[in-house]
């Protein structure tokens, strides 16, 4: 995971690292909703630490800024838990072996199958 976080903050540039392990958690569920409560678990391994749903809105709050203009968006599925959306055929950066990013060549963050 922390390998996919570094090529996260790679792709995304204004990402810190809470707000990129969010967002390789919620792009490994492959669209499906994720609960806050996993969500938790996994910042609580990884950070020894108990977190709360102050932590994880603040994080949440951090990443939906980091991803404006790029075409991925978090959504809040009330009472459920967070999914990513995408657009068709985009490919997690991390997964992507020469990903295309905005620090590289002006364009968003990701790539496109056939790019």
């Amino acid at each position: 995971m922390i390998e996919d976080v570094a090529k996260a903050i790679d792709a995304f540039p204004r990402l810190t690292r809470k707000p990129a392990i969010l967002l390789v958690i919620l792009a490994d569920a492959q669209g499906r909703i994720v609960t806050r409560g996993s969500i938790l678990d996994v910042f609580d391994d990884l950070f020894r630490t108990t977190g709360d749903d102050g932590m994880l809105n603040t994080t949440l709050k951090h990443l939906r800024k980091a991803l404006r203009g790029s075409g991925v968006s978090v959504e809040t599925v009330s009472g459920v838990g967070l999914r990513l959306n995408a657009p068709p055929g985009w490919v997690k950066p991390w997964a992507a072996p020469a990903a295309k990013t905005a620090a590289t060549d002006g364009h968003w963050p990701g790539r496109l199958q056939g790019d």
